[in-house]
C-alpha cells in the first residue's frame, strides 16, 4: 500500500496546512448537516481514487461496456457471446470481479489512512476504531459483495446483448441533449428515492434483524463498510440502480456520471472521516454516520428531502436505540 500512501500524501492528504476547528462537528449537527466549514485539501486525492476504483467495479465495467460496444463494438464481439454465452459470462464475470476488488481496496484503504492519521477529522471525535489491519470483516464482506455484483452486472449486460433487454441507447441524437440532461437528473432522483424506500424497508423489524443488522455491526464505520452488506441487503439496494435501466431510456454517460457519484459518496459517507461537500444538496458525512450511531433515522443517500418529508430525519433532542423502530 506504499504507493497509495505516497499518492495520498502528495495530494495534500497530510492536513499539515489546515486543521478542522475544534467543535465544528457538533456545530454541523446543530445546523442540520449544512456547510459550516469546508475543507478540501484532505480529500484532494479522493476523486482520482474514486474514478479509478469506480471504473474497476462491476458498475463501471458495465458502463464502459455499453459506451464502447454501442459506439463501435470494440469491447466484446457480440457474435462470440452468442456463440458461447456461458463461457463468455464466466470469463467476463471473473475479470470484472478481480478488477473490481483489486482496485476498490486501495481506494477505501486511502480513507483508512486519513482516518488513522487525523483524529480531529473523525465524525465521532471521542472514539476510534482500528483500521491498521486489512484483515477485517468489512473488507472481506466488501470483496464478497463486489464478486456478487460482478455476476449480476454481467447478467444485465448479457441480457442486453442476447435478448435486447433494457432501454440503453448510444446515439444522443435519438432523444436529444435536453433529454440526456433531464434523464441524468431523473435517474439521480430515482436512485436516491429507491435508496430511501429500500433502506427503510430494510429497517422493518424482520428484515433488520435477519438481514440489515449485519451492516449495522459497525456503529463507527470504515470506508469498506459501504459495501459490507448481506447479499439480500445488496440485492434490495442495488436492485433499484438496475431497475432504472428498464424503466427509462438512458445514455451510458448519464449512467456513468450517476454511478460514479454514488460510488464516491458511498465510500466517503462510511469512511468515518468528516467531510462537507461543496454541492448544496449533498449533506455532510455526519448524515449517514448518525444513521449508524442512531440506527433508525437518516435513511436517504444523497438528499435529505425524503427523511424530512417522512419524519425520519435525525432530531438532536430525541433518544434512539436499536430497538426504536420508526414504524
Amino acid at each position: 500500500m506504499a504507493c497509495v500512501k505516497d499518492a495520498y500524501l502528495a495530494a495534500g492528504g497530510g492536513l499539515s496546512a489546515k486543521r478542522l476547528p475544534e467543535g465544528i462537528v457538533e456545530k454541523a449537527r446543530a445546523r442540520n448537516y449544512t456547510n459550516v466549514y469546508e475543507e478540501k485539501s484532505f480529500i484532494s486525492a479522493a476523486p482520482l481514487f474514486a474514478a479509478v476504483s469506480f471504473f474497476a467495479t462491476p458498475w463501471g465495467v458495465w458502463s464502459m461496456f455499453f459506451a464502447m460496444n454501442f459506439c463501435g463494438g470494440v469491447f466484446v464481439d457480440e457474435d462470440v457471446i452468442r456463440a458461447r454465452p456461458l463461457l463468455s459470462l464466466v470469463l467476463c464475470t471473473s475479470l470484472t470481479a478481480i478488477w473490481g476488488v483489486g482496485t476498490f481496496i486501495p481506494f477505501a484503504r486511502a480513507y483508512d489512512m486519513m482516518y488513522q492519521a487525523n483524529p480531529e477529522m473523525r465524525c465521532q471525535t471521542k472514539k476510534s476504531h482500528d483500521v491498521s489491519s486489512i484483515n477485517r470483516l468489512e473488507v472481506r464482506l466488501a470483496a464478497l459483495c463486489l464478486c456478487i455484483a460482478a455476476v449480476l452486472t454481467n447478467l444485465v449486460v448479457f441480457g442486453r446483448v442476447l435478448f435486447g433487454w433494457g432501454l440503453i441507447y448510444s446515439d444522443v441524437a435519438e432523444y436529444g441533449w435536453l433529454y440526456l440532461f433531464f434523464s441524468a437528473v431523473l435517474y439521480f432522483v430515482w436512485i436516491d428515492l429507491w435508496a430511501y424506500i429500500g433502506h427503510r424497508a430494510l429497517h422493518l423489524p424482520f428484515l433488520y434483524k435477519s438481514v440489515h443488522k449485519l451492516h449495522h455491526t459497525w456503529k463507527q464505520t470504515t470506508a469498506f463498510v459501504g459495501l459490507a452488506l448481506h447479499p439480500v441487503d445488496m440485492l434490495i439496494i442495488q436492485g433499484g440502480v438496475y431497475v432504472g435501466f428498464y424503466i427509462m431510456p438512458l445514455h451510458p454517460s448519464a449512467i456513468v456520471v450517476n454511478l460514479l457519484y454514488a460510488h464516491y459518496y458511498n465510500v466517503i459517507d462510511h469512511s468515518g472521516v468528516y467531510h462537507e461537500s461543496s454541492l448544496p444538496w449533498q449533506p455532510s458525512s455526519l448524515y449517514h454516520d448518525d444513521h449508524h450511531q442512531h440506527f433508525h433515522v437518516n435513511y436517504g443517500q444523497f438528499l435529505t428531502i425524503w427523511d424530512r418529508l417522512c419524519g425520519t430525519f435525525w432530531k438532536g433532542d430525541a433518544k434512539y436505540t436499536e430497538s426504536s423502530f420508526t414504524y
